[in-house]
C-alpha cells in the first residue's frame, strides 16, 4: 500500500489486499459511506466503512 489513507481504507473496511487494488474512484460512495466492491468469483457487495477511514 502506498499511502496512510489506502492502509486507513483497508482496515475500516475489512476487504483483502486485492479487492482494495482493484477499486475504482467510483466505487466509493463518500455520503453513504460505503465502498462497492467486485469480491472473489464476481460477486458484487457492499461494505459499510467507519466514518475515520472515508474522511477526505
Amino acid at each position: 500500500m502506498n499511502s496512510e489513507k489506502e492502509y486507513s481504507l483497508f482496515l475500516g473496511s475489512g476487504i483483502r489486499v486485492n479487492e482494495l487494488s482493484n477499486l475504482r474512484l467510483r466505487d466509493l460512495d463518500f455520503e453513504e459511506k460505503q465502498i462497492h466492491v467486485l469480491r472473489k468469483g464476481g460477486k458484487k457487495d457492499v461494505v459499510a466503512v467507519s466514518p475515520p477511514s472515508m474522511q477526505t
